[in-house]
């Protein structure tokens, strides 16, 4: 049985005045063209504003290529899709990112052949950065565009809808799964058979040869690339494995990043600072994400809820690999609150079991975890 290990937290997001995903826009009282944020009716009612999962996601990678130089995928387009070279190998943000790698036109450019198809299940998996709190959106934020003088043109209004919220999203980093590749058609890469296989039965032209020869290439490429970095290539199971010391590597600057997250829409005018202002992650031996309800908003407040977080060290003190890691930005929460949290040293259990817990800003937590991580045998 394949044994997982994974990285899973939650953070919480401070966004005063902001708009940082927005829906496109609509018909305003002031203006015609007003912009919306993203926003959804969650059960118990109420309006929250959102982040989408694909831009956090967005967020995080862009912040990855920024601070520590990953080389981006090659991104090929077609009329209606687009993908990227789908080389996890080569390219760490095709490995902790996931692709999907269907083409229709391209075939012969980027070798591959009719009727197949690969793609990777991101080991890196986020929820969307939803809000703590419902209705938090103000009245919208009148504007308008002008340059010179009004000799030289009217001024165009617009409006724009803005909240002030903590926005809240989990994330999970599958550790054993990075730099794991799968062989064979519809996963991670290709083996040589898959263009017989799908090719058998069909007419074989010219056409046809063309993409076959260039598939081959493609193949024998990665094999080639597999066996520079010393990577473990097993026929029999049909995987591909990186060494461990650069699966370790490109875990743990995913979850450094992290640390340095910025992104998000209206930056120019409503300038948000998106790096956690609070973290909470562990390495476990399962693949739940046990940590998104520790957080709750109380009395206008915001609380790690003990009780749910002792509940949780319970029922998975046996899958826990590493202490549980917590940072959190003074002045963030309440002061009652940071003190509560700060002094916490370990969660006592049943039995007199415990888990260590480790306290300190988000940045020290998440670089704590990435420290752990790469001293791991994933």
């Amino acid at each position: 049985m394949k044994e997982v290990k994974m990285l899973t937290g939650l953070i919480l997001i401070d966004a005063p005045l902001s708009a940082l995903n927005n829906a496109g826009i609509e018909r305003g009282v002031y203006a015609e063209n007003k912009v919306v944020v993203k926003k959804v009716r969650v059960r118990g009612g109420g309006e929250y504003p959102y982040v989408s999962g694909q831009a956090f996601k967005r967020w995080w990678r862009e912040t990855i290529h920024d601070k520590l130089a990953w080389n981006p995928s090659p991104i090929f387009r077609e009329e209606s899709i687009a993908y990227t070279e789908a080389n996890p190998i080569k390219y760490e943000e095709d490995d902790v990112f996931g692709y999907m790698l269907a083409p229709k036109e391209k075939l012969e450019e980027i070798g591959m052949v009719a009727g197949l198809a690969y793609r990777r299940v991101a080991p890196l998996k986020t929820t969307p950065l939803i809000s703590l709190f419902p209705n938090v959106i103000g009245k919208p934020d009148f504007g308008v565009f002008v340059r010179g003088d009004e000799s030289q043109a009217a001024p165009v209004p617009y409006e724009q809808e803005l909240y002030s919220t903590v926005l809240k999203g989990a994330f999970s980093l599958m550790l054993s799964e990075i730099g794991v590749f799968s062989m064979g058609r519809a996963k991670d890469l290709p083996k040589t058979t898959d263009a017989e296989e799908a090719l058998k039965g069909k007419k074989i032209d010219d056409k046809n040869k063309k993409q076959v020869e260039k598939f081959k290439e493609r193949v024998s490429q990665l094999r080639q690339q597999a066996i520079q970095v010393e990577a473990e290539i097993d026929e029999s199971t049909s995987l591909t494995k990186l060494p461990n010391k650069e699966r370790t590597k490109r875990a743990s600057e995913t979850i450094r990043a992290l640390a340095e997250l910025r992104g998000g829409a209206k930056c120019s005018g409503y300038l948000t600072d998106v790096a956690p202002k609070f973290v909470i992650l562990a390495c476990i031996a399962c693949a739940n994400h046990i940590f998104m309800d520790v957080v709750k908003p109380r009395n206008g407040d915001i609380v790690l809820d003990n009780q749910i977080l002792t509940e949780v060290a319970e029922d998975y003190y046996d899958k826990f690999l590493s202490p549980i890691y917590i940072g959190l930005r003074r002045g963030f929460l309440i002061d009652a609150e940071y003190d509560k949290i700060s002094s916490t040293e370990s969660i006592t259990l049943e039995g007199n079991k415990k888990i260590e817990v480790k306290f300190g800003t988000p940045k020290q937590a998440l670089e704590e975890a990435a420290q752990f991580i790469e001293k791991m045998i994933l």
